[in-house]
């Protein structure tokens, strides 16, 4: 799996907390960025 997924592709369960990027913790699902170091995170798309 890999590490910029959120969510889980069988039940829609979130699964990433923290930012790959530099650990912080996601802003809420749906933002385009981390709130602190600004990496892009990924559409999921359904």
């Amino acid at each position: 799996m890999d590490p910029h997924w959120q969510f889980c592709a069988h039940c829609g369960t979130r699964l990433a907390v923290k930012c790959p990027g530099c650990g912080a913790p996601l802003p809420p699902a749906g933002a385009p960025a981390c709130l602190n170091c600004g990496l892009e995170i990924p559409k999921v798309g359904a």
